[in-house]
């Protein structure tokens, strides 16, 4: 089971995951998350063609290796999205910083997607 819902939720927990890569692996990454962005196939094609670079660009993340790719990114993904579940209740009770961390990560992450 995937632990996204979505090609653009995991696009979203993907932006915030990549401060977990170097910067040639987030230029390879960003690259094929704007091609995915602009195609107008299937979700499941989307996140196939995304995953299968941000999986390439493990071999760079000794944790990876050790734990194993899926068990990692799956790990990876859910600390990421409970992140984003709490952010999104607290901007949802009012309780949102204007310097807010992970509005600023992703706003200037998603500058990166070319």
């Amino acid at each position: 089971m995937r632990p996204y819902s979505s090609y653009e939720e995991m696009r979203r927990l993907l932006i915030l995951l990549l401060r977990e890569f170097s910067e040639q692996a987030v230029n390879e990454i960003t690259t094929v998350i704007h091609d995915s962005d602009s195609m107008s196939s299937s979700d499941d094609n989307k996140c196939f063609r995304v995953n299968t670079i941000v999986l390439r660009n493990l071999w760079e993340t000794p944790d990876a290796i050790e734990t194993g790719f899926q068990k990692w990114l799956l790990a990876k993904y859910n600390e990421y999205n409970n992140i984003v579940k709490y952010h999104d209740i607290n901007k949802e009770r009012g309780n949102h910083p204007k310097d807010c961390g992970v509005c600023l990560h992703y706003e200037e992450t998603s500058k990166l997607i070319r």
